[in-house]
């Protein structure tokens, strides 16, 4: 597949396809989800788009998105249906998204690949050329390989494929203004706007230790000292992550008439906290280790030129 996709990302083919949109996490993506991308298509909710995998259901069960999907080498087929849908896909009103893995065939074919952002490969940005700051330290690095062939030529087929993603950075810059080592011990002369003597302040912006929360003093014993007078302190938000997805297919041309097929895949992410392990103040958001997995199977039986029977069952699971 030789079309550019955000994150190597399956599902940014939905918005080629017209009349989709990405609304924001709208709140569906939590702790209790493999988080994935929110679609809106034909102006409808992101949880009425139907999601299929190998013609069974593919969906998160807590939130009715999608559950992962396998990376563009392993797919054979995509299509987004959102007019006039069939009725075998009437389960959600606004669209449709079918996906086909890959087959093996009776050569034997296969792939690898790496896509790597990294600092040194990066020009710097303008702003940080104005201000002297170095570039980013962001390293992406994606890489995998697929491979596939006969088991048994013209009867039996296999095909397997992974990719991992592993993302590292020194962290987002934030800062944060905290209270300075004078304003515990009572002084806080350095703001200048009149504090209220109702709270026990004096002309000078001055109180008594004794009118200071202790658990608050103890609090700030765990946060880095401020590097001015105001109390500014800047830090970092830790955006460490690893995926891993895999991907197995085999398939069996029972004769002329019947085939069979069998799939499984599975999705590890690791996303890590944003808390350094040092300052309190890095404590932004939660660290997860989701692994969803899931199997399908199916059997095309062709009983004459006019009618097919085609039976697909498959199973999902997910655990956080």
């Amino acid at each position: 597949m030789e079309m550019p996709l955000n994150g190597r990302d399956v599902h940014q083919l939905i918005f080629l396809a017209g009349m989709a949109n990405f609304p924001g996490t709208a709140g569906l993506n939590s702790v209790r989800n493999y988080p994935t991308v929110v679609v809106t298509v034909a102006g409808g909710t992101p949880d009425a788009v139907a999601y299929n995998l190998d013609g069974v259901v593919h969906q998160d069960p807590y939130n009715n998105l999608s559950l992962p999907l396998p990376f563009p080498d392993a797919v054979q087929e995509f299509k987004v249906e959102w007019n006039a849908i069939p009725p075998q896909y009437g389960y959600h009103s606004t669209a449709t998204v079918n996906t086909i893995t890959k087959s093996g065939t009776n050569q034997f074919h296969g792939d690898l690949f790496e896509f790597l952002r990294n600092r040194n490969l990066n020009a710097n940005d303008y702003f940080n050329n104005a201000l002297n700051k170095p570039r980013d330290t962001l390293k992406r690095n994606q890489y995998g390989g697929t491979v596939g062939g006969p088991i048994r030529k013209d009867k039996l087929f296999f095909f397997g494929g992974y990719q991992r993603t592993s993302v590292r950075s020194d962290g987002t810059q934030q800062t944060a203004f905290i209270p300075t080592a004078a304003m515990t011990q009572g002084d806080f002369s350095s703001i200048k706007t009149q504090l209220p003597a109702s709270l026990g302040f004096d002309q000078n912006n001055q109180i008594s230790t004794t009118k200071l929360d202790t658990v608050a003093l103890n609090i700030m014993k765990t946060l880095p000292q401020a590097t001015n007078a105001s109390g500014r302190v800047p830090f970092a938000l830790v955006a460490n992550q690893d995926e891993d997805l895999y991907v197995g297919k085999v398939d069996y041309q029972i004769n002329p008439q019947q085939s069979f097929f069998g799939r499984f895949l599975g999705a590890k992410l690791n996303q890590s906290s944003t808390y350094d392990g040092k300052n309190p103040l890095s404590i932004n958001s939660y660290g997860f280790n989701d692994l969803d997995y899931g199997i399908a199977l199916g059997h095309t039986w062709v009983l004459n030129p006019n009618v097919v029977n085609s039976l697909r069952v498959g199973a999902n699971r997910t655990t956080r």
